[in-house]
C-alpha cells in the first residue's frame, strides 16, 4: 500500500478536517500555522478554490470523485468548495514540513 493511499484511509477515518460538499458553497476550517500544501479527496465530483474566492460550478479546481490531488497551501487559508451534480464530503489532509 503506497503512502498516498494510506494517508487519504486516514483522512477519511477523521485524520484531517472536512467540508460538505452541497449546492452552495461552503468553507473549511482555518488551516494550521504549519500547513505546507493539503491533500483533498471527495466523495462526490465538486469544484474547490481558496478562500477569500467562493467556489463555484463551472470554475476553479474540479476534483472528480475519489481521486486525491495534492495542492500547496499555507496556513490561515480556507478552502472554498461546492458540488458539480451530488453531494458529498470533501477531506483535507494538511501537510506540513
Amino acid at each position: 500500500m503506497t503512502t498516498r493511499y494510506r494517508e487519504i484511509i486516514n483522512i477519511a477515518a477523521g485524520g484531517g478536517l472536512k467540508a460538505n460538499i452541497t449546492a452552495t458553497a461552503s468553507a473549511s476550517a482555518i488551516l494550521s500555522g504549519f500547513t505546507r500544501a493539503v491533500l483533498l479527496w471527495a466523495t462526490s465530483n465538486c469544484w474547490i478554490d481558496f478562500m477569500p474566492t467562493t467556489a463555484s460550478n463551472g470554475s476553479g479546481m474540479y476534483l472528480a470523485a475519489s481521486q486525491y490531488a495534492v495542492i500547496a497551501a499555507s496556513a490561515s487559508q480556507q478552502i472554498s468548495v461546492i458540488q458539480d451534480a451530488t453531494a458529498g464530503t470533501l477531506y483535507i489532509k494538511p501537510l506540513t514540513g
